[in-house]
Order: C-alpha cells, then sequence, then structure tokens
C-alpha cells in the first residue's frame, strides 16, 4: 500500500518566535549596558546599580536558556538561538567588568548585600 502524502513535499523548518525572543534579550542587555555604561555601578545613580546588578542578569540568563532550548528542537531554524548565544556572551563581558570595577571600588556585589545601595 503507497503512502497517500508525496515524499517530494519537505516542510521548510521556519523560525519560532521563541528563538526570535532568545535573541532579542541578549540584545537588550547589551544595548542597556553600553548606551548607560559611565551611568551605572559606582560612578552612577542606585537604579542603574539595580539594573546592573539585579535586572540584566536574569533578562541574560533567561534569553540564554531560552537559546539553549531552541537549539536543540528538531523543527525550527537555529539562526537566532546561535545569535542569542553568541550576543550572550557578548553582552555578558561589559558587566563583568563593571561588576569587577565596582567591587575594587568597594562597591556591594548585589542589592541583597546592601539594599540602601539599590534604592530600596
Amino acid at each position: 500500500m503507497e503512502n497517500p502524502v508525496s515524499t517530494d513535499q519537505h516542510q521548510t523548518p521556519s523560525h519560532s518566535v521563541w528563538g526570535i525572543i532568545s535573541c532579542l534579550l541578549p540584545i537588550i542587555t547589551l544595548c542597556g549596558v553600553i548606551s548607560n555604561y559611565p551611568s551605572f555601578s559606582f560612578m552612577g545613580s542606585p537604579m542603574g546599580s539595580l539594573f546592573l546588578y539585579c535586572i540584566f542578569p536574569v533578562i541574560l540568563l533567561i534569553g540564554f536558556i531560552l537559546s539553549i532550548n531552541e537549539l536543540r528542537k528538531k523543527d525550527t531554524k537555529k539562526l537566532f538561538p546561535i545569535l542569542g548565544i553568541i550576543i550572550a556572551l557578548i553582552a555578558i563581558a561589559p558587566m563583568l567588568l563593571e561588576w569587577l570595577l565596582g567591587l575594587m571600588q568597594g562597591v556591594p556585589f548585589s542589592c541583597l548585600e546592601n539594599p540602601s545601595f539599590c534604592g530600596w
């Protein structure tokens, strides 16, 4: 008995919404860290410290996990998840540099260590 579906019809994989989101989250983090670089951490306001120490790492981690998850799927294109991983690795560099510079200046490592530092 023949298969009614022709083997010539092959579905091409498409970009998934989660793959695109996994690429956008590290881009948002990278743009936020670089565009406000002088005003963050020990040089600027407590709100900048809140973003640098608390919010941006969480956004970056979520984007990285989504990228890894999308790479594991077999029916989607891999361009955006791969770009998401690359951009996440690039975005962590200025963030780590800022953390190290802040620690050298005596800034607390997190908002949990000194909540008044983050404006709480």
